[in-house]
């Protein structure tokens, strides 16, 4: 199969009132939050891969 380049073009700014460390949450969570807000606002959902 081919390998394409997706580009996701938005931008999406986390909660800065959330303590990242103090909720003991690492940089993987702010990382999937950060993702997750920019595909939703880009308006793309989760695909699953066959």
């Amino acid at each position: 199969m081919p390998q394409m380049m997706i580009h996701v073009v938005g931008g999406y700014q986390s909660d800065f009132a959330v303590n990242w460390h103090r909720a003991e949450l690492d940089f993987d969570a702010l990382f999937s939050e950060t993702i997750d807000g920019a595909l939703e606002v880009a308006g793309l959902g989760p695909t699953r891969s066959r």
